[in-house]
């Protein structure tokens, strides 16, 4: 289970389809509690649901997207998570400048976050 305790998704709680084994899966620990953090810290870069779940579909695709990844050891899951926070806050700064009523300067400055979030991913 992984439980979400900011934003919209306040008290939320998520349960993992294939339970601890994916659990297990997506951060390659056998550690459940420092797998359930991992976790936690990825899908808590989620930055707002954007469909009627409440965020859960985000989740466990944030989720599945670890598993694809396959981490090969604790230090690999940790990566993960910060590679999908990364990502994450990039795409969300192009969707913010593309906001029809968005600012030259909106625009400019989240295609420059979104720019310097890229080449951190990247790295």
């Amino acid at each position: 289970m992984v439980e979400k305790n900011e934003g919209k998704q306040s008290g939320k709680t998520l349960n993992l389809l294939g339970g601890e084994e994916s659990l297990f899966h997506a951060t390659d620990t056998r550690d459940k509690n420092l797998g359930t953090m991992l976790l936690n810290q990825t899908v808590g870069c989620i930055w707002e649901p954007t469909d009627k779940t409440g965020g859960a579909n985000q989740a466990v695709a944030m989720i599945r997207t670890m598993e694809g990844i396959s981490p090969r050891d604790v230090i690999e899951g940790m990566l993960t998570a910060q590679m999908l926070a990364v990502y994450n806050a990039s795409m969300e700064c192009m969707r913010r400048a593309m906001i029809p009523e968005q600012s030259f300067d909106g625009r400019k400055d989240n295609l420059n976050q979104a720019t310097k979030l890229t080449r951190t991913f990247t790295t």
